[in-house]
């Protein structure tokens, strides 16, 4: 895999996963791979670290997290944290074409 272009992908999922992580809210193991696949997949070729806006980036990531935080299923046990299940894969889709629409 490039490295520009695996360097671009841990970026944007570490951004997701710190804007959705919280004490009340979580990502499962599944959806958080699913996510990467979907980041892998949607990254255009020549797009490098450098070259992504971080503002839209960041701004977008807040948008997508609170939508997260708002549609995780409640937890069984109140001690525990709510989940993003993998059924909130669209709403990734979503979030990732508002970074590099479609025909980029």
């Amino acid at each position: 895999m490039d490295k520009n272009k695996l360097e671009l992908e841990r970026a944007i999922f570490k951004e997701i996963v710190e804007a959705v992580h919280d004490e009340s809210t979580r990502i499962s193991d599944s959806c958080q791979r699913d996510i990467i696949h979907l980041v892998r997949d949607r990254i255009p070729e020549g797009i490098t670290k450098d070259t992504l806006d971080r503002k839209k980036l960041r701004k977008l990531v807040i948008k997508f997290s609170e939508q997260a935080k708002e549609n995780a299923q409640a937890p069984i046990d109140p001690k525990k944290r709510a989940v993003v299940r993998s059924s909130f894969l669209g709403k990734i889709k979503e979030f990732l074409s508002d970074i590099w629409p479609f025909g980029e």
